[in-house]
């Protein structure tokens, strides 16, 4: 039998995850595909604890993740409801299904949320976002005014109340930008502040759908109203034109 030919050194070797991530798609591209396997291999693993690490954080439910554990720590599952199967090179045998499994396993491990210490963090920025502070603060404010004890039961429900608020706000904000947030172009800042509406009303206990039926209403008359002001405008630049005194003046000159 013949000896397999010796193919040196695989063209990622000794180099670290960091490293390999920061490749150039260019250089991805050109690799053979048995070293774009071994770079899959190497990436894939450290993907794969850091979902190991999620994980043990996590409880599945009819709707996503949800936190587990006797003290919640607010961790927002966003890049373990979008990856849960393990990554590798099982299954991926052409160098176009390898490009693509790399490109899937790069993305999860450069999303801050990949990481336990990102997943809480992207929580915060959330919740600065909708309430303008974090529940650390909220649950502070309420055990200094002696709201709720100071207790991780106690703490732990109102991490679940506030999860729940969440929730509500941000599918109250999908469905206000699916129907308006598109037309005409989508402004960051208007909806940042519908964003931040929806928040304030399930703080004050409105109902989600009550709160969606509000904020539609009050965006309808504000369209309407932008419109009747254009079309004054308009009205009023062509009663300009047509102003008499004016067309005689250009006449006479």
């Amino acid at each position: 039998m013949a000896k397999k030919k010796n193919q040196g050194p695989f063209l990622v070797e000794g180099m670290t995850v960091s490293q390999i991530l920061n490749l150039g798609d260019d250089v991805i591209r050109h690799m053979s595909t048995r070293d774009l396997s071994r770079a899959v291999r190497t990436v894939s693993l450290a993907a794969n604890k850091r979902l190991t690490r999620l994980e043990a954080h996590a409880e599945k439910t009819k709707t996503g993740y949800r936190e587990k554990g006797t003290k919640l720590l607010g961790i927002d599952f966003n890049a373990l409801q979008s990856n849960q199967s393990r990554f590798g090179v099982r299954g991926a045998k052409s160098q176009g299904q390898l490009m693509s499994e790399f490109t899937r396993v790069r993305n999860f491990l450069n999303a801050g949320s990949s990481t336990i210490a990102g997943a809480v963090q992207l929580r915060k920025d959330k919740e600065l976002a909708l309430f303008g502070r974090t529940r650390e603060d909220i649950i502070s404010e309420k055990i200094a005014t002696g709201q709720i004890s100071n207790t991780v039961g106690a703490i732990n429900k109102e991490y679940r109340r506030i999860d729940r608020q969440m929730k509500g706000a941000y599918e109250n904000y999908n469905k206000w930008k699916e129907e308006f947030g598109m037309k005409g172009g989508y402004d960051i800042g208007e909806g940042r502040e519908i964003l931040a509406r929806f928040g304030r009303m399930q703080q004050a206990g409105i109902r989600k759908n009550s709160a969606l039926k509000q904020v539609r209403e009050e965006y309808k008359a504000k369209i309407r109203q932008e419109e009747a002001q254009k079309r004054a405008a308009a009205s009023g630049r062509f009663s300009k034109v047509l102003d008499p005194e004016r067309l005689k003046d250009q006449w006479s000159t």
